[in-house]
């Protein structure tokens, strides 16, 4: 349980002793220390990860709790010309073809999903550092809560304060998302969550990425997942990675969902 305080809440256990205390603070000193965390983080990532960065991606979607289309491998994710997709597999449901409510998704959305890792992508951090700018922070223990009065959802930061670098973020906001240009009036984005592990020990990077979306299209249940892993290769385990580049992939996976 825990008892509220003007200035603290105490967490105690079943047999009233205190287990700590954790001091809520708000105002404008807190957003600015966020803000000074969240651009040290920035720059950290982008030092610590120049070049190529390797993701494994495990992704599926959902009708009603059935499968209909799930991807695994990894990409190799560079410039254009040299981004690649490696050992990947995919699949969908027999029916897919016939399916009007998948129609409405978009495809291999899971390429866009390695954005929401903040400071993997400038437009998603640029969103994020406004979205804290012009909104209320409040700071509770190690982590940053960042919200509108007159909305139910939230940004997190953990942070790890010895390194003054966030070590976890959560968003439910999901701030990228807009409703499909496919969908009706009816159809309606449900939920959408981000969460994000970063390693903050000897180099700064992703170690879980996860990308939860839910929507209600011709009231069906749909939902997509995203389970992501930066992976950190050796220069031998980059040479025996087996894939095609862009357009080798988009074609692969047109021909064999045609073929269904």
């Amino acid at each position: 349980m825990s008892i509220n305080s003007f200035a603290t809440v105490v967490c105690m256990d079943d047999n009233s002793t205190t287990l700590k205390e954790l001091v809520i603070e708000n105002g404008p000193t807190v957003k600015k220390q966020l803000l000074t965390i969240f651009e040290n983080s920035y720059k950290t990532f982008k030092k610590d990860n120049k070049g190529k960065r390797y993701y494994q991606i495990d992704f599926n979607i959902n009708e009603n709790q059935k499968k209909l289309e799930s991807f695994n491998g990894i990409l190799a994710l560079g410039n254009v010309l040299n981004t690649t997709f490696n050992n990947y597999s995919l699949y969908w449901d027999s029916e897919i073809n016939k399916n009007t409510v998948y129609q409405k998704l978009p495809s291999y959305e899971y390429i866009s999903h390695t954005e929401e890792g903040v400071f993997t992508d400038k437009r998603t951090y640029q969103l994020v550092k406004d979205f804290i700018e012009n909104n209320k922070v409040q700071k509770i223990g190690d982590e940053y809560v960042v919200y509108k009065d007159s909305d139910d959802d939230f940004i997190t930061f953990t942070i790890d304060s010895e390194k003054k670098l966030i070590s976890k973020y959560q968003n439910t906001l999901v701030l990228k998302r807009n409703k499909p240009a496919q969908f009706n009036s009816n159809d309606k984005v449900l939920m959408g969550k981000i969460e994000v592990y970063f390693d903050t020990n000897d180099q700064y990077y992703i170690k879980t990425l996860s990308v939860q979306e839910k929507y209600s299209i011709e009231n069906n249940i749909i939902d997509s997942n995203s389970f992501i892993k930066q992976l950190k290769l050796t220069k031998e385990e980059q040479k025996n990675l087996e894939g095609k580049g862009i357009i080798g992939f988009v074609v692969d996976y047109v021909e064999k969902k045609k073929a269904i």
